[in-house]
């Protein structure tokens, strides 16, 4: 009796442009979550001249993104959350 098989074989240059594929798609998402960060990052700053300094320091290692999240000044409760939410997106891509 033969044994029927569910395996499908993908030929060998498919299956590097599916890896391709799935790795341009991380780095796509990677790219987009930085820029989320930088817009909001800005609209901050908008809001506030004093929150580029809290920035510099961020970026300087001085505080941490909670912090510099809680230390904002002028931005409304949704910035923070959107910013907090984009940090803890930009650390799971970081721990895949």
């Amino acid at each position: 009796m033969l044994k029927v098989s569910n395996t499908i074989h993908i030929p060998s240059t498919l299956q590097e442009l599916l890896a391709r594929k799935r790795s341009l798609a991380d780095e796509i998402h990677v790219l987009q979550v930085n820029q989320t960060i930088v817009e909001l990052v800005i609209s901050a700053c908008v809001k506030n001249p004093e929150n580029e300094e809290l920035y510099g320091q961020l970026q300087e290692g001085y505080l941490t993104e909670r912090e510099f999240i809680d230390n904002l000044k002028d931005v409304p409760e949704t910035l923070r959350y959107q910013l907090a939410m984009a940090f803890l997106d930009s650390h799971a891509i970081a721990g895949a």
